[in-house]
């Protein structure tokens, strides 16, 4: 189907209103940033998108692969059953400064793809993770020079590095759990040492078609690289896996797909926004 003069301007006026970037908030909302590419999964895309929103939070979408298109028929990310979305932004204006609340990547074989694939997205799920850490470290800093012992002071670190004091999640759903666990796996290992990761590793879920490039091969490695079929591949310990339908393990959220997305959003709002922001959402989805 070819587009008309007036879609190919209401697509140009939606690109330049984008530009304004929409978050965050002044009213103090909690942020999602929803990610979308071509071949996202329609349920596990609209699903969070609209619990997010009844739960009370800021949410906007962003397009991957999306970024150097600009006329109205390719601007849309086409999901897997052919539904097309106009996501809210692409990479090209989204702040780098940006770090959500949560970061939610829906599954679909290709669009989940994309986000192993794409290092913006990569980037943007270590930046969220590695905002935990940081922001502790900060707020130890701080509270360190009240310390009259240095003891006190190792021992908030040691929390920190445990992961306690959570203020920002990265939801992954079906086939995404894996870009999540490449994204992690591959930061420098410095960073996961700080992060806690280096040695425990996550208990997450996902579809059951990438279960082995999430927890690992027989001996439990991932590889990742072109010369992986020659083992020489970068080889990463996997990651412990669970067939529960939704996990929650430190800032990750993981769920196992389209029929599991409405317990898997709500317990996002749950967790991200707590049990008020819950219950909001649920109030009038006859549940």
């Amino acid at each position: 189907m070819s587009a008309t003069n007036s879609n190919i301007e209401q697509s140009k006026a939606q690109q330049d209103e984008a530009k304004e970037f929409k978050g965050p908030n002044e009213e103090g909302k909690k942020t999602a940033l929803i990610l979308i590419a071509d071949g996202s999964e329609e349920i596990e895309t609209v699903v969070p998108f609209d619990v997010l929103i009844r739960a009370g939070f800021q949410v906007i979408t962003v397009g991957v692969g999306l970024d150097m298109v600009f006329n109205a028929p390719a601007a849309s990310a086409t999901l897997s059953r052919g539904l097309r979305i106009i996501p809210d932004h692409t990479f090209l204006d989204l702040p780098s400064s940006i770090t959500p609340d949560v970061l939610v990547l829906p599954g679909g074989k290709k669009g989940a793809e994309t986000f192993f694939e794409q290092e913006t997205v990569q980037n943007l799920i270590r930046t969220t993770f590695k905002s935990n850490v940081e922001s502790e470290l900060k707020k130890v800093e701080k509270e360190g020079q009240e310390d009259k012992k240095p003891e006190d002071r190792e021992k908030k670190e040691i929390k920190v590095q445990k992961g306690i004091g959570k203020k920002h999640y990265i939801a992954a759903i079906c086939a995404a759990t894996k870009a999540v666990v490449r994204a992690i796996e591959e930061a420098p290992e410095d960073d996961k040492k700080a992060w806690g990761l280096d040695e425990k590793k996550p208990t997450v879920t996902s579809h059951p078609s990438v279960e082995k490039e999430v927890k690992g091969d027989e001996d439990g490695f991932l590889y990742y690289g072109k010369d992986k079929e020659e083992g020489k591949g970068k080889k990463y310990k996997g990651w412990n896996y669970s067939k529960d339908r939704v996990v929650v393990d430190r800032q990750f959220i993981t769920s196992r797909g389209p029929g599991t997305a409405m317990e898997w959003a709500l317990k996002i709002a749950e967790v991200v926004g707590g049990v008020e922001a819950r219950e909001k959402a649920q109030e009038g989805m006859m549940l």
